[in-house]
């Protein structure tokens, strides 16, 4: 009986002119590729290879991978889709760049004729980006926004202090910002379509750049501890002006995810710098990157 069954599918493979093809099997799913479900993604700031690049992964601490690959500093991402900007140092003069994630090509942000642009910001659509800029000329820096794809920035409130670090708001309607336009840094904000600023903070000891809450009712910033040279961040209430310390670690370099549930904090607790990620409360926190190298500037992806 096998051997009546053998004859039988020799004449029909022979019959078909050879043996029947095998269909080929898709291969399986990349886990890490940007497109893939899982957990939310994170870029930060890495000098693990010698210099500043820009590194990816996913918030369970999986996925690792250099992103940017030069030998100038490259710094402060900010993501959204699949697209990576960033400040770079290339070709001696610091400005935006643009990293495709999917197609791995890498080309300049247009900003008109500005001497300098660095600390990007995507808005929560992706559609532009707010950025530190320094006109030619000019000793001060201001707070821009320029299309993502590039194009004539807008200065939303040029003063003749330092203004930078800028981050938006949820709805998209305004921009945060540190300024030293009172004599020292605060917190300004101003309409995403410019015009005048206001204050909102004062006698904070601010270091760095602020972030939004996802329902925009508090600010999350650095500030240097009373008496200290370390640092703490607190979590300060926009309508009560309450600041709160949600780490007292010397952390730093706060970044809320978009729904709200996470905090990214660059943190020396381990004896190095390092990304933490912890509950917005600062509860829970665990290492993220702990390799001896100094991580830092940590930023959510804007979508999955």
């Amino acid at each position: 009986m096998r051997r009546a069954a053998l004859a039988l599918a020799v004449v029909a493979s022979s019959a078909c002119g050879g043996p029947a093809a095998v269909p080929p099997r898709d291969p399986p799913p990349d886990p890490c590729a940007v497109s893939t479900d899982g957990a939310p993604w994170l870029a930060f700031v890495s000098r693990r290879t010698g210099d500043y690049e820009v590194w990816r992964m996913r918030i369970d601490g999986t996925c690792l991978a250099q992103v940017t690959h030069d030998p100038a500093a490259d710094l402060f991402p900010t993501w959204a889709g699949s697209t990576l900007a960033f400040a770079s140092e290339r070709g001696g003069k610091l400005h935006l760049r643009a990293h495709d994630l999917l197609t791995g090509t890498d080309a300049p942000i247009a900003t008109g004729d500005l001497a300098s642009a660095t600390a990007p910001a995507f808005s929560p659509d992706g559609a532009s980006l707010a950025f530190e800029g320094r006109a030619a000329g000019a000793t001060t820096s201001d707070v821009f926004v320029v299309p993502a794809g590039g194009g004539t920035p807008l200065a939303l409130a040029p003063h003749g202090a330092d203004d930078g670090g800028p981050t938006w708001a949820p709805d998209g309607r305004t921009i945060y910002f540190v300024s030293t336009r009172s004599g020292s840094y605060e917190v300004w904000k101003v309409a995403a379509t410019g015009g005048d600023a206001t204050q909102v903070t004062t006698a904070s000891r601010i270091v760095g750049k602020p972030a939004v809450t996802a329902d925009g009712a508090a600010l999350l910033f650095a500030r240097t501890i009373s008496g200290s040279t370390l640092t703490e961040v607190v979590r300060f209430d926009l309508a009560t002006g309450e600041a709160v310390p949600v780490s007292s670690l010397d952390d730093s370099e706060p970044a809320v995810s978009p729904d709200g549930a996470h905090l990214a904090l660059r943190s020396f607790r381990d004896g190095h710098a390092d990304i933490v990620l912890a509950s917005l409360d600062g509860s829970g926190a665990a290492l993220l990157t702990a390799d001896g190298a100094s991580d830092g500037a940590p930023a959510f992806a804007l979508s999955p």
